[in-house]
């Protein structure tokens, strides 16, 4: 059993993700039971719930690799069993609330692996 409140710094949040993230892409297929425990324990607080969506969510949109997206169905599926109506609520409000926001996504050779930020004409605009 897991204890605490679920809650860290930004940093050590955004790290566990990605780190979470490379672990389901490189193992997930051969360890489906315990990726999806990993992901389901993540869920288990709920202020982790919006946090860990709005991550996939964003992977996913600046993201052009078909595989993945494919990880990103894969987790979301891990944390509807898990936590069914609460997930599906918040996908839903996040993809309602989703701006149309430049964001690039550059692949670094170490971890995260990636890094996303606004583009220039996203900040101008505003």
């Amino acid at each position: 059993s897991l204890n605490g409140t679920g809650w860290g710094s930004v940093e050590g949040t955004r790290l566990v993700l990605y780190n979470l993230l490379n672990i389901t892409a490189k193992y997930g297929d051969d360890h489906v039971k315990e990726v999806e425990e990993l992901w389901g324990a993540l869920c288990r607080w709920r202020k982790n719930i919006h946090i860990t969506i709005n991550f996939l969510i964003h992977i996913a949109r600046v993201s052009s690799s078909s595989a993945l997206l494919q990880h990103v169905k894969k987790i979301i599926v891990c944390f509807v069993r898990t936590q069914q109506i609460e997930i599906i609520e918040e996908v839903i409000d996040q993809l309602k609330s989703l701006d149309p926001i430049p964001v690039e996504a550059d692949v670094v050779k170490q971890v995260p692996r990636y890094h996303l930020q606004v583009t220039e004409q996203a900040t101008s605009s505003k």
